[in-house]
């Protein structure tokens, strides 16, 4: 079952969760990559079915700090 969107940039660093108290909800989360210009990205993949079906969100990502 593909989780993230096919133009997903690389997505890496994936972590799944299952609520054991409901094993039908499933959280996944992943980093994607920089892209023409664009910061790299966090996402968080939720699943109430089994995942059967996803729902995709953008997270945010915090930037860096500047050095002072």
């Amino acid at each position: 079952m593909r989780v993230s969107a096919p133009d997903a940039r690389r997505p890496a660093e994936v972590a799944v969760a299952i609520n054991p108290t409901n094993p039908e909800h499933v959280v996944a989360v992943s980093h994607q990559d920089r892209h023409q210009g664009r910061p790299g990205s966090n996402y968080v993949y939720t699943s109430f079915d089994g995942g059967l079906t996803w729902k995709t969100v953008a997270a945010p990502n915090p930037e860096p700090p500047h050095p002072g």
